[in-house]
């Protein structure tokens, strides 16, 4: 964005602007063809419709981006949203508003004003600038209102997941604990293991330990946990 500085009275119009603005050169395309502004209250209308409609285009052009990036969201739930574009939409809608907002309050200052450069019809043209901008604002508030939705909604997609994923790990912790300790049991290297000198040990060691992992379903089925 780029601010516009404006002087005018009867008869003339000063502006001035950092870089080149393509407001100030559609004004001059329509003087040089002959059908621009005709007074000084013409001229700075002229200038305000443009810059208007160049912020409609750029709102514009923001809202549709917000609806491709819900769409997307809603047809497959496991879309990640690019943080790195919601993050610049967020910054770009914050400057717009921040650039939009004193401009606002000028046109709603034109609107009640009469000023002798200006004609009686000026303030209705000025009052649809000022309706115009306001509904730019507040779509630029929406629109920093999606973003927060859409990143909370990550943000709770992305806890949830962890947390199942915990939750799981947990249960196959647990599930296999007990199996862990009677196997690392048997399994120690001293004396007076049972059924070390049986032919069938190791048969009833794994008749055992399916017995425990049985038992152990049973219990996880009746505290819900599976």
């Amino acid at each position: 964005m780029v601010s516009l500085r404006v002087f005018a009275e009867a008869g003339r119009v000063v502006s001035l602007r950092l870089r080149p603005l393509k407001a100030v050169a559609d004004v001059r395309e329509d003087l040089a063809a002959g059908r621009g502004p005709k007074s000084a209250s013409e001229l700075v209308l002229s200038l305000a419709h443009y810059l208007t409609d160049r912020v409609d285009t750029l709102i514009g052009g923001l809202a549709d981006q917000m609806d491709n990036m819900e769409e997307a969201l809603e047809e497959d739930e496991c879309n990640i949203p690019d943080q790195a574009v919601l993050l610049t939409m967020r910054r770009r809608s914050a400057g717009l508003r921040r650039y939009l907002a004193p401009p606002r309050d000028i046109y709603a200052q034109l609107t009640r004003l009469k000023l002798s450069w200006t004609v009686e019809d000026d303030s209705h043209y000025w009052n649809e600038l000022y309706n115009s901008l306001t509904r730019n604002l507040e779509e630029l508030e929406l629109v920093r209102e999606r973003i927060s939705l859409i990143q909370e909604t990550e943000h709770r997609r992305i806890t949830e997941r962890m947390n199942r994923t915990m939750y799981l790990l947990g249960i196959i912790t647990g599930f296999f604990l007990p199996m862990s300790f009677v196997t690392g049991l048997l399994g120690i290297n001293v004396g007076g293991i049972p059924g070390s000198s049986a032919p069938h040990g190791f048969a009833i060691a794994c008749v055992l330990i399916v017995g425990i992992a049985a038992f152990q379903w049973w219990v996880f089925r009746r505290l819900r946990w599976l």
